[in-house]
């Protein structure tokens, strides 16, 4: 191992600490990922899903690793937060299920979704 004085950076630190602040420069474009999820850049987290970000501000934390997002519409663009469910996998799962069987599709069709209200547990 190789000593260092204190405030002083070896080469190696020097190239990552200027490849880190390249890249905080370096204007990372919000895309479309293969899934057709809109994505944005977050400086600690890389690219992250819109809909994930939106569900975490609306929750006050982050998502835990078994927590995952629907969208209730089916509408991968559409991330408000009154069309986002936080559900465990497996209840998606069940959800998309019920719907391709009940439906034919794995979302709710669209003469169903005006229908569909949320009340407030206060």
């Amino acid at each position: 191992m190789i000593k260092v004085k204190p405030g002083k950076r070896t080469k190696k630190q020097k190239y990552y600490a200027e490849k880190r602040s390249a890249e905080k420069t370096y204007n990372k474009q919000p895309y479309i990922d293969s899934g057709g999820y809109p994505c944005i850049y977050l400086e600690l987290r890389g690219y992250v899903r819109v809909h994930r970000i939106v569900a975490e501000k609306a929750l006050g934390r982050k998502l835990k690793i078994d927590e995952e997002v629907h969208h209730i519409d089916g509408d991968k663009m559409n991330a408000s937060p009154g069309n986002l469910l936080i559900c465990s996998s497996r209840y998606h799962k069940e959800l998309h299920q019920r719907c391709k069987t009940r439906y034919g599709t794995w979302h709710l069709p669209s003469h169903y979704k005006r229908k569909v209200t949320w009340h407030s547990s206060s």
